[in-house]
């Protein structure tokens, strides 16, 4: 079955999808900062982490939004 889909849904995912850019955008400006100061190698684990971080906070996000 489809679901129908209201203006509430619409503005939700345009929400999630911004707040997803914005930490992108401050996670860059760190790696890029970390790899300034410490060198390519810190950065790119630094990366690694951000990664991590940003996807375990899209399940944990996820999980409350279900419950």
């Amino acid at each position: 079955m489809m679901k129908n889909y209201t203006v509430a849904d619409a503005l939700e995912v345009f929400y999630k999808s911004i707040s997803t850019l914005i930490l992108i955008w401050i996670g860059c400006g760190v790696v890029a900062g970390v790899a300034h100061q410490h060198g390519t190698l810190a950065g790119i684990i630094t990366g690694i982490a951000e990664v991590f971080i940003i996807v375990l906070m899209g399940f944990i996000l996820c999980y409350l939004d279900d419950e």
